[in-house]
């Protein structure tokens, strides 16, 4: 399945930011909500595992780690993504900016189910401004859509699937430049394509005044430590036999992490 995303950015020459169910390769009883970066060559360039499953994602998908929180050098320039709720975690965020993103994927799930008086598309473009305002880049905003092929299997379970899911105002797709303000049309509960111009240069006028990955803060003061460790159920390690120079003696070592004897 990746490798048909693949040769999609690949024959189409893009760059491409999508969520996908990930299997953990330990266990059949575990998926992590992932995003994967893939390059306009085919090239897989970043896999990052959400953080944390928001509310009643837990009941799907495990806790990510820091392993991709990483910003790839693209051609379109330093590129970094985070997904839906987490494009609230300040210190994620951070940990972006302060490799150098200059654009951010922000992915979404359409929420219409959402509390009555909750405007769910306005909250997804406030956090994006937000982002952008505060680092100073482009925030490229994706967010699913409700298809009718998705109502009418809820139908099925929920008798008001149909009203419920058709809320409007539940989802919004498009572009907040560097001064936090909306480039281009965006798109409100409608699938379709956004198209905005991005101009880096954009970025260096408003980080003169506020560079908070730079001239603009105390590093002295806050210390931000972010392990990127990938983390894994099991650590093995093999034991190596040796013997001296005379066979003299059976000699035993071993990695780190195992007992020695």
């Amino acid at each position: 399945e990746v490798e048909i995303l693949r040769s999609a950015a690949r024959e189409a020459g893009i760059h491409v930011v999508i969520g996908i169910n990930e299997r953990s390769t330990s266990s059949i009883g575990t998926l992590y909500n992932t995003l994967l970066t893939i390059g306009p060559d085919g090239t897989l360039l970043g896999k990052h595992r959400k953080l944390m499953p928001t509310w009643a994602e837990k009941l799907t998908w495990a806790p990510g780690d820091g392993a991709g929180l990483k910003v790839h050098d693209t051609a379109i320039g330093p590129l970094g993504a985070l997904a839906c709720g987490e494009n609230t975690n300040t210190l994620a965020r951070f940990t972006l900016l302060a490799q150098g993103e200059l654009v951010h994927v922000a992915s979404y799930i359409s929420l219409p189910v959402a509390p009555p008086d909750y405007d769910m598309a306005e909250a997804i473009k406030l956090r994006a401004m937000a982002h952008s305002f505060e680092g100073k880049v482009f925030t490229i905003v994706s967010c699913s859509t409700v298809s009718e092929e998705i109502i009418a299997a809820m139908e099925g379970v929920v008798p008001d699937a149909r009203a419920r899911l058709q809320r409007k105002s539940s989802a919004f797709s498009g572009v907040i430049g560097p001064d936090g303000r909306v480039v281009g049309e965006p798109l409100i509960d409608e699938e379709g394509i956004v198209y905005a111009e991005i101009d880096l240069g954009r970025c260096i006028q408003p980080k003169q005044m506020h560079d908070i990955v730079g001239h603009y803060n105390r590093f002295d003061v806050f210390d931000l430590r972010v392990s990127r460790r990938r983390l894994e159920p099991i650590s093995l390690t093999e034991r190596v036999q040796t013997f001296d120079s005379d066979d003299a003696g059976l000699i035993e070592t071993a990695q780190p992490g195992a007992h020695s004897a």
